[in-house]
C-alpha cells in the first residue's frame, strides 16, 4: 500500500447528520458539523501541499481503490472518569467517518469518496494533556488481479 496523505486534526470531532430542507434550502442537522468538516478540509488541503486554491500535481487521486485509517480522540466525560467504554456522547463512528470522507473530497485529495473500499476506524479517550481530534491516513490499495 502506498501512503497518499497522512495528517492530524485537533478539535472536537463532529458527526455528519442528516440534511433537512428548511426555508427553501438544505441545512445540516448537527450543530458544528460543517465547521468541523471545514477544519478537516483545510488540514487535508495543507497536508497535500495545496497553495491558494491550486491542487498539487497528482490530486485529486482518482480511479484507484483506497483505504482510510481514522483514529478519533475524545476527552473522557466527567461522568465517566473511572473507566468504562466510549459512550454515545462521542457520536456514531459511521457518522464521524462521513464527515471525514466528505472533507477529503472537498479538499481535492480524492475524486470521489466511493473510492474507499476499506477502512479502519476507532474512537479513543485521551488524557487532558492531549488534544481531541482525529489522525487520518489515506493509502492506495494494490491493484486487484
Amino acid at each position: 500500500m502506498t501512503v497518499i496523505v497522512t495528517f492530524n486534526v485537533n478539535g472536537m470531532p463532529k458527526t455528519k447528520g442528516s440534511m433537512r430542507y428548511v426555508g427553501g434550502r438544505m441545512i445540516e442537522g448537527n450543530h458544528g458539523s460543517k465547521q468541523w468538516r471545514d477544519i478537516v478540509t483545510t488540514a487535508a488541503f495543507d497536508a497535500i501541499g495545496g497553495i491558494g486554491e491550486k491542487l498539487p500535481n497528482g490530486f485529486p487521486v482518482e480511479g484507484v481503490s483506497l483505504h482510510l485509517d481514522a483514529t478519533f480522540r475524545f476527552h473522557r466525560p466527567k461522568s465517566r472518569r473511572r473507566g468504562g467504554p466510549i459512550t454515545r456522547s462521542t457520536g456514531d463512528l459511521d457518522k464521524l467517518l462521513r464527515n471525514i470522507l466528505d472533507a477529503l473530497q472537498d479538499a481535492g485529495v480524492i475524486g470521489d469518496d466511493a473510492q474507499f473500499t476499506s477502512c479502519t476506524a476507532s474512537k479513543r479517550y485521551v488524557g487532558e494533556s492531549t488534544m481531541p481530534g482525529v489522525a487520518i491516513v489515506v493509502t492506495r490499495l494494490p491493484e486487484e488481479l
